[in-house]
Formats: structure tokens, C-alpha cells, sequence
């Protein structure tokens, strides 16, 4: 198993597939609600956890997010529900416009969502 930044590869495929999916499904739900009304720490938290997903399920992406953030595999596990740790993960997308759209267009929701749920965390 090649290891990096304490995590396994199998632990980060299984934690970033589980992290997708739960996101995935409150995205999709909420989307319509988030580009109607102001974003609340509720959408926002759904909305990071999603783009956390779908950062972690590319194994050099999430080397990325780690090395640019200076977070680490544990900091990423204990910060799941802290508005802290997921406006890192949407100011790692913000800063990347490929990545930024990517993201967006996975959970099926404007890049600028993305943005707003980073203004509502931080």
C-alpha cells in the first residue's frame, strides 16, 4: 500500500468514495435552495463536504489539497464539522479555476456557490 501524509491509499479511496456519495446527495438536494436563497452554514458545510469528496477522490488532487493547506489526514478527519477546516478545502478550489469548475459542475451547482458557501464558512 503506498502511504502518504498518514493515510493509506485504500483508507482515502474508501473515506473520499463515502465523503462523495453523503455529499453528493445533500448537494443535489439543496442545489436549488442555494441558488434561490443566502447561503446558511448548513448549505455551506454540505456544500464543502461534497467539494471535500470530490477532492479526495483524486488521489494527487488530495496529495495537493494536504501540501498546500498544511492540513494533515488527521486534520482533515477531526475537521469534518468545522467551518475552519471545509472554508480551507473551497479557498484550495477557489484558487484553482479548473479545479474550482470541476468541483461545481460534479455537485451540480454554479462555481459561484462554491465561493459564497466559502464566504458563509470563513
Amino acid at each position: 500500500l503506498h502511504q502518504h501524509a498518514g493515510i493509506h491509499t485504500d483508507d482515502r479511496d474508501r473515506v473520499g468514495d463515502a465523503l462523495n456519495d453523503v455529499a453528493d446527495r445533500l448537494c443535489k438536494a439543496l442545489s436549488r435552495r442555494i441558488q434561490r436563497q443566502r447561503m446558511d452554514h448548513h448549505c455551506a458545510d454540505a456544500l464543502a463536504l461534497g467539494a471535500l469528496g470530490w477532492v479526495l477522490s483524486d488521489a494527487p488532487r488530495a496529495e495537493r489539497l494536504l501540501a498546500l493547506t498544511g492540513m494533515t489526514a488527521d486534520t482533515l478527519r477531526g475537521g469534518l464539522g468545522d467551518p475552519g477546516v471545509l472554508g480551507a478545502v473551497l479557498d484550495f478550489l477557489a484558487a484553482h479555476e479548473p479545479d474550482l469548475c470541476a468541483a461545481a459542475e460534479h455537485l451540480g451547482v454554479a462555481p459561484r456557490a462554491l465561493i459564497a458557501a466559502r464566504d458563509a464558512l470563513t
